[in-house]
């Protein structure tokens, strides 16, 4: 396998193991050092979607919004819970909603499962107290399914700089990564409505597994006399790599006969 490792400054000296197998040469260079762009071995080893097709994620996404205009203000706060169970044929996801804003609160819960069927995948929803069935056609494996919805799929290794527990995107990288990542799903505009934009993302890693994200993002927009402000917060929990399992619903197992 190759290894790339970030480059070091000109005045530094490293150490680096050459090994010939064949007509190639495959080197090792030390692992980066803090506040260095980490190499892509390294990114590729605990970000590849690969990683996460048995494992048991918590994800839980905050938002405060504030607007004002010509002296009316108004605010919201919503707040997503999701907890997911992936294996290498099913998955199953509860996501529960909450929100609550100009006098009015809600709340939601949905359940999903998702098992692997010859070209596709049955996916089964339940909103309402009814499980719901449909199916997607081409999807080879429950990679597919989670590399679909995870921007991390998007991204390299060039983004993001070394931290003692892992690795982390700020100021300028994290801009460019979001205008990239929106540029490529067709929406690049949306991040060109804000006038002032604060975002962070931080990866924590434990025994070369990814184990904690969390990202934040500020943003405001000012124009005609209205202000808007959000605030988000992402934070997802990784854990039973390797031992996660998913049970088939009852009710679905029912149906299934």
């Amino acid at each position: 396998q190759s290894a790339y490792a970030a480059a070091p400054a000109p005045h530094e000296e490293q150490s680096v193991i050459m090994v010939s197998e064949g007509t190639r040469f495959y080197y090792y260079a030390p692992a980066a050092k803090e506040g260095e762009m980490i190499s892509k071995s390294y990114f590729d080893s605990v970000m590849a979607p690969s990683n996460f097709t048995n494992v048991t994620a918590k994800l839980d996404v905050k938002l405060e919004m504030d607007v004002s205009y010509m002296g009316e203000s108004a605010s919201m706060v919503s707040d997503v819970e999701a907890t997911i169970k992936v294996t290498e044929d099913a998955a199953y996801m509860t996501v529960e909603s909450s929100a609550k804003g100009g006098g009015v609160a809600q709340s939601e819960k949905v359940e999903y499962y998702i098992l692997r069927d010859g070209a596709g995948v049955d996916v089964f929803v339940k909103a309402n107290g009814t499980w719901e069935a449909g199916y997607i056609d081409g999807v080879n494996s429950m990679e597919d399914v989670i590399a679909s919805q995870d921007s991390a799929a998007f991204a390299d290794h060039s983004y993001f700089e070394k931290t003692s527990s892992g690795f982390k995107l700020t100021g300028a990288k994290m801009t460019l990564f979001l205008e990239e990542y929106y540029a490529s799903l067709g929406v690049q505009q949306a991040l060109a409505m804000f006038t002032e934009m604060e975002m962070d993302a931080e990866y924590f890693v434990s025994e070369g597994k990814l184990a904690k994200a969390v990202s934040k993002v500020a943003l405001t927009m000012r124009e005609s006399g209205m202000a808007i402000s959000m605030d988000v917060t992402a934070t997802g929990k990784y854990s039973s790599y390797g031992t996660t399992s998913v049970t088939v619903p009852a009710e679905i197992a029912a149906l299934q006969g």
